[in-house]
């Protein structure tokens, strides 16, 4: 490792959380170091740590949350434990990366943003598409007027989930619903483009036996006669594009547009190739967890304590949108009514 390796905390062993830790591993400048996972189950625990040569393992977040050696924390739990676990972290001044969706509704996301400025601790939402070379070079284009005004972002993002093995997407007491899973790229990608908040949003959907959302359909009107389209669902596959369109022409980024390695700008195309993954991740491009573990060294190394790709504001924008469309849906959570 390097002297300057960042030295990491991953809390929870789930899928996720695996897929992070192959992003780190498979840095080529070796600029990141794992130092302990913890774990609600210590057999999962340890065997998580062997698997990717983690020298530590613990059963409960409150040990690994007071490790000395350990600069940053991943949060991969399941979405209702964020705040909790979050929390903990932050009103111990730790620099904190957790998951996407940040809360489960914007009074959390409201908590946990305003602890991490209270302790005065590096705080990101691990919103990892922001970073893939295609949605940096997105950013590039638009800064460069090169469609001319964007007048529409129309995104789909859906896939028939397995109900045995994504049970943490179809119930409530997970924070499932496609709104929260899969609805919060397709708000930041139209949040990138557009930059401000809707005018207006309407959203329609279905709901499961579970009360989640499992099909959605979302507008969003902008100012400067703008609108941003999307539909997300865990029942069926769809085209898993984003297609930006101005007055000069489209982008369009490739399937799987949020983990994406290839798009077409003005119908020419455009490929960005991954670092060589160290291992099969569980998902789509896992080893481009990477490119989001590079920024978060980047902002720590420079003493920042937001991210200015993801800010809070992006945060908070994010889960108003979120929490607007799934009410309008129907979703309601427990943590609604605390």
């Amino acid at each position: 490792m390097k002297k300057d390796a960042l030295r990491w905390g991953i809390i929870s062993a789930g899928r996720i959380s695996n897929d992070f830790c192959i992003g780190l591993r498979s840095d080529p400048d070796k600029g990141h170091q794992i130092i302990a996972v913890a774990a609600r189950d210590k057999k999962r625990a340890e065997e998580f740590a062997k698997k990717h040569e983690i020298q530590e393992s613990y059963d409960n977040y409150e040990a690994i949350a007071n490790h000395p050696n350990i600069e940053v924390y991943y949060v991969g739990t399941t979405n209702n434990a964020h705040h909790e676990v979050v929390m903990m972290l932050l009103n111990l001044g730790k620099n904190v990366l957790c998951e996407k969706p940040l809360g489960m509704n914007v009074k959390e996301t409201q908590d946990m943003i305003a602890a991490a400025q209270k302790n005065k601790a590096f705080f990101m939402e691990g919103m990892w598409a922001r970073f893939f070379p295609v949605q940096v070079k997105l950013r590039e284009e638009l800064k460069k007027k090169t469609l001319g005004d964007v007048k529409l972002v129309t995104v789909t993002f859906g896939m028939a989930v397995d109900k045995d093995k994504m049970q943490r997407v179809l119930k409530p007491e997970l924070g499932g619903g496609c709104m929260m899973d899969m609805g919060v790229y397709t708000i930041a990608i139209s949040q990138m483009v557009f930059g401000e908040m809707p005018k207006s949003v309407t959203a329609v959907g279905y709901l499961n036996e579970y009360g989640v959302d499992v099909l959605d359909s979302v507008t969003m009107l902008y100012s400067g006669e703008r609108m941003a389209t999307f539909q997300v669902t865990c029942m069926s596959e769809v085209p898993n594009e984003a297609i930006i369109c101005g007055t000069k022409g489209t982008i369009k980024i490739h399937k799987p547009f949020w983990c994406s390695n290839s798009m077409e700008i003005l119908d020419k195309k455009h490929e960005f190739p991954f670092p060589k993954p160290v291992a099969k991740s569980y998902y789509d491009n896992g080893v481009g967890f990477l490119y989001e573990a590079n920024e978060v060294k980047n902002c720590i190394r420079k003493g920042l304590k937001e991210c200015p790709i993801v800010t809070h504001q992006d945060t908070l924008t994010f889960a108003t949108l979120i929490e607007k469309c799934r009410k309008m849906i129907g979703v309601k959570y427990n943590q609604d009514q605390q």
